[in-house]
């Protein structure tokens, strides 16, 4: 629990927690198979309360402002906003199919949020928790992050980096990558945006018929003729 201290103060994550710091900091965990997010008092890493929020809740992101915690339940295809004074959700806002990634804007303005399944980022407006904007990418994107300007987002899709320009909320550039990107996270100036590839090995699960070498013939017999067996 100390690294997820250490790691979690005053952060906020695409993937697998968020936190912030009212009155002292709490980090927030989805749960998976049981649809509830757990809040986890930093300060002596106790669960001091647990949300219920979508189905298959995967992305989490914490608001700049640290009154809102975002999840992105991939099974029941929205997303849960929860109040941080309260611990509780008030509002569920419907997206793409099957998000997976989540990230705020540092403004506090905006969410965006990756569709795995229908191969888009919807944009949630903050202040009415409602879809304003859907953008297309490409297939099966996950990771999502933004620049500290807020200016750009950056989507790991399947073999690419896809950038958003965030004031037309087009996508301006692609930039092909290998393996299979998940995450991606940006360099706090901004400069540099690091992507979480995940690699796949293909091996075969059957290996191959053992053969049997010929026996050694004896002194003074013919050698025995030679049989494998396939």
């Amino acid at each position: 629990m100390q690294a997820l201290r250490n790691a979690l103060l005053g952060c906020a994550s695409a993937f697998g927690a968020a936190c912030a710091g009212w009155p002292a900091p709490f980090a927030y965990v989805p749960n998976e198979r049981s649809g509830t997010v757990s809040v986890v008092e930093t300060a002596n890493d106790t669960v001091v309360a647990t949300v219920r929020v979508g189905d298959v809740p995967y992305g989490i992101a914490a608001g700049p402002h640290r009154t809102r915690v975002y999840v992105a339940n991939r099974r029941s295809n929205d997303v849960s906003v929860i109040d941080t004074a309260t611990n509780a959700v008030v509002a569920t806002v419907g997206v793409g199919e099957s998000p997976f990634g989540i990230a705020a804007h540092p403004a506090g303005t905006r969410v965006y949020v990756a569709n795995a399944f229908s191969a888009s980022l919807s944009v949630i407006e903050a202040t009415t928790n409602r879809v304003v904007h859907t953008v297309g990418t490409d297939p099966l994107p996950k990771g999502v992050a933004l620049n500290p300007a807020g200016t750009r987002v950056y989507v790991a899709s399947d073999a690419s980096l896809g950038v958003v320009d965030t004031a037309s909320n087009t996508l301006v550039a692609q930039t092909p990558l290998g393996g299979e990107p998940y995450g991606v996270a940006v360099s706090p100036d901004g400069r540099q945006v690091y992507v979480g590839i995940r690699q796949v090995t293909i091996f075969n699960p059957i290996p191959p018929p053992p053969c049997i070498a010929p026996p050694r013939p004896l002194a003074g017999r013919r050698a025995p003729r030679t049989r494998w067996r396939s």
